[in-house]
């Protein structure tokens, strides 16, 4: 009985995704209308920070968001907008936020794996002719790098 329900979610998150794919709605449309929706709720992002377990609303996570691409905004001065941006984090709250942030400056992110080592991290920034990274290491690249810790 649960794999036939199983089915069914799977099945409906199909649907649904095939009805936004056909629909006009952009990223921005989607965050702003999931951020709006559902303001009070709890947000999906739940962690534990110093030992005690924490969570964002949907507004604090948009609040937060849009100081991330604020300061962002600052950092990426003089990226063009359009250019891709690296994000290359360990799984942490700021992750999706920043990811975010990154599109709300106007940059399409490119999404490394964290555990990727430098020089073949430097190799995809080549590739993707990336502008700039956002990182968890202090080791330098070839193009700005905005660390976070």
């Amino acid at each position: 009985m649960s794999r036939k329900r199983d089915r069914r979610d799977v099945q409906r998150f199909v649907d649904q995704a095939k009805l936004l794919l056909s629909s006009s709605r952009t990223l921005r449309d989607i965050y702003e209308l999931s951020t709006s929706r559902h303001a009070n709720e709890k947000a999906c992002i739940y962690f534990d920070e110093d030992g005690k377990k924490q969570s964002y609303t949907y507004a604090d996570y948009k609040s937060r968001c849009y100081y991330l691409a604020r300061h962002l905004s600052i950092a990426l001065g003089g990226i063009p907008a359009g250019s891709i941006v690296a994000l290359k984090l360990r799984n942490c709250p700021t992750w999706p936020l920043l990811f975010w942030a990154i599109l709300m400056v106007g940059h399409p992110v490119l999404l490394i794996d964290a555990k990727l080592p430098h020089d073949n991290t430097a190799n995809l920034l080549r590739q993707s002719q990336a502008k700039a990274i956002v990182v968890n290491e202090e080791e330098a690249y070839a193009i700005p790098f905005i660390p976070r810790q």
